[in-house]
């Protein structure tokens, strides 16, 4: 089933400390681990997914939550300013056998402001650089409806997959999003420079075709993952853009072209609405369920979980695949909606493939296919207890 994904890294990655201060209901946390998978059970509200939450922050992004600086802190102060200040400290060994150890927390700055810092090995560096070492992904409940809710979700949580593969991604996607917003400003204006806004709108052309064609590309690899042979259903990925759909069919160099025509074109519609109304910010994409021809859309609940969660399994087998080491996967109560034989077939793929996953769940008989690899911790309103 598996045998295409086989690989012959020397030593597994893995978290093998977790340090948590001052982070959500945790005063105080370390764990120390092993490279098995970790499951962690206890009562709604026991504090699980905050610990799955501070591993996602050593990832570039505001974490599975997307949370505000401040809204991570356990501690505050009558006037609602915190009197402390969070931190994750994790160390962690890459395929190479290497122990690193990756920071992050936040840096009183002057006059009251807050500011988030990395640290990878005590130096402190851009959050991007840490994915040469370590990839985290992620599936959460929010992401349940992620096919039949707002596209703005679907291509964030896109490009959160793509960065892992390319980590400039993210920077284009910010820097287009500036770009854009200063295009709006000045047609706001009512300035109407035409050499200031075609220098604008041809930096968005570039950055725009290349955050397009890397979403493409993604999509073209993932694909040939996501139709091999897997206990999963087939899923098909497919991008809906006119950027895209151009992409396709003509030369780069004329899709700028095109690119450039419509943003002059929409000038005074853009500039009425406040909407840039062309580009990959406006593109979606979706999922197929290849065996019954039938958009994710429009499947069941239950197949949409099944075909979100055979995406981001793909994409770590890609991972696998491509760059050569092993991602942390996060699931975040994903096992309670799956029947016995999907739980088993998710549970096989995790140990072959050697993840360390952290599972969470209310129930520990979800995780019997586990008992005899996993980490077992019980977590009780921020108290954490190994288990045999």
């Amino acid at each position: 089933m598996l045998e295409n994904f086989a690989h012959n890294l020397e030593y597994k990655s893995y978290i093998e400390q977790l340090v948590l201060t001052n982070f959500r209901n945790y005063a105080q946390l370390s764990l120390s681990l092993h490279s098995r998978p970790v499951v962690l059970t206890g009562a709604n509200g026991a504090g699980k997914t905050n610990i799955l939450e501070a591993i996602s922050l050593l990832s570039p992004g505001r974490g599975l939550r997307r949370a505000k600086l401040k809204e991570i802190e356990k501690f505050h102060t009558t006037d609602g300013l915190s009197s402390q200040s969070w931190g994750i400290w994790s160390q962690f060994i890459d395929t190479q056998g290497q122990q690193h150890s990756i920071g992050t927390g936040i840096s009183r700055q002057a006059e009251g402001q807050e500011k988030r810092v990395v640290r990878f090995n005590g130096n402190n560096v851009d959050h991007s650089y840490l994915l040469d070492y370590l990839s985290i992904l992620w599936i959460t409940p929010e992401l349940d409806r992620i096919f039949v809710e707002s596209k703005h979700n679907r291509r964030r949580f896109l490009d959160r997959l793509i960065i892992n593969f390319d980590p400039e991604h993210r920077s284009r996607i910010q820097q287009y999003e500036k770009i854009m917003r200063q295009r709006a400003f000045l047609m706001r204006s009512q300035k109407n420079d035409e050499s200031w806004l075609s220098i604008i709108e041809q930096q968005m052309v570039e950055l725009g075709t290349a955050i397009a064609a890397t979403r493409l590309h993604f999509i073209e690899q993932l694909n040939k993952i996501c139709t091999d042979n897997t206990p999963f259903p087939q899923a098909k990925v497919f991008f809906l853009g006119k950027i895209e759909e151009a992409l396709h069919n003509k030369k780069a160099l004329d899709v700028e072209e095109y690119y450039a025509a419509e943003l002059k074109s929409n000038r005074a519609l853009d500039a009425q609405s406040g909407i840039t109304h062309f580009g990959p910010h406006r593109s979606d994409w979706g999922v197929e369920f290849f065996a019954k021809r039938l958009s994710a859309s429009h499947c069941s609940t239950g197949e949409q979980k099944l075909l979100l969660l055979s995406v981001v399994l793909a994409a770590v087998r890609l991972i696998v695949q491509q760059k050569e080491h092993l991602p942390i996967l996060l699931l975040d109560e994903v096992t309670a909606h799956l029947d016995d034989t999907y739980r088993q077939a998710l549970f096989e793929m995790v140990s072959y493939l050697g993840l360390q996953a952290w599972f969470t769940g209310t129930d520990r008989n979800y995780f019997k296919g586990l008992k005899s690899t996993a980490q077992f911790y019980k977590i009780n309103n921020g108290h954490v207890e190994l288990q045999d």
